[in-house]
């Protein structure tokens, strides 16, 4: 769907930029309401304030609270209990909880539902600040998420999207309003079907000539592994450029 808008299928219904803004808003995965289950997305688009040591803190315990779950339970006996390593004992220190750390055979435990206290006692803070704010946190989360969407699918101009779908230009190449005299670049068409000589020197009795170079700028349409070969759509018209296959092999890289 994505590739018939940019190509230009919809345009006798709406214009391109704002069927493809329809469709993304339509189809991205917008939130219908917000809670501790959004925590991971809240955090993502930068959307958890921290303007208290509060909220600092709760962010801190929900990411720690993420990191013991991550870690593997090596048997089953300690299914009560959260591994810790060291990190994680760390943390503990750093937040005044190590007394909760306790041993099981070789393991550095902590019981599952003494953390959980402390977990929900932390998110508390979040529950009382997306409550009194829900509204406005669901806009601006549900915008980040298009955003997201849009800067994936669908950046660029009307012409790159042109060419992303169809690999021509219905509209003006998007390289015809470029700075030619800034950049140093050129017509190829106008260039002399023999190469310039720049300048020459002697080595061994041998005139060395050494050409004069120009710059083309435009978008790769074709590329040729066998021959070295790219094909250039310039603002003037087609190039096809050869390459030395070590140099080839770089830029195709």
């Amino acid at each position: 769907m994505i590739s018939l808008i940019k190509g230009g299928a919809f345009d006798n219904l709406m214009d391109r930029k704002e069927c493809m803004a329809w469709y993304i808003w339509e189809t991205c995965d917008k939130k219908k309401k917000v809670n501790l289950q959004n925590m991971a997305g809240l955090m993502k688009y930068k959307l958890i304030p921290e303007d208290t040591d509060e909220k600092v803190m709760a962010r801190r315990i929900y990411e720690f609270n993420r990191y013991l779950k991550a870690i593997t339970i090596p048997a089953n006996k300690l299914k009560p209990y959260f591994v810790l390593d060291e990190r994680a004992i760390n943390f503990l220190f750093d937040i005044a909880k190590e007394d909760l750390i306790c041993q099981n055979g070789n393991w550095y435990c902590i019981l599952k539902a003494d953390w959980e206290k402390i977990y929900q006692k932390h998110m508390d803070v979040f529950r009382q600040w997306i409550a009194e704010h829900h509204d406005e946190i669901l806009d601006n989360f549900n915008k980040l998420i298009f955003l997201d969407e849009w800067n994936k699918y669908a950046k660029g101009t009307i012409s790159a999207w042109e060419m992303e779908a169809l690999c021509f230009y219905y509209h003006e190449h998007e390289l015809a309003h470029i700075d030619n005299y800034r950049y140093g670049f050129v017509n190829f068409y106008d260039l002399p079907p023999e190469p310039e000589i720049d300048r020459s020197f002697t080595k061994a009795g041998k005139t060395i000539n050494l050409y004069k170079l120009y710059k083309i700028c435009g978008t790769c349409i074709a590329k040729n592994k066998t021959k070295s070969t790219v094909t250039i759509l310039t603002t003037d018209g087609v190039v096809d450029v050869k390459f030395r296959k070590e140099y080839f092999a770089l830029f195709d890289k």
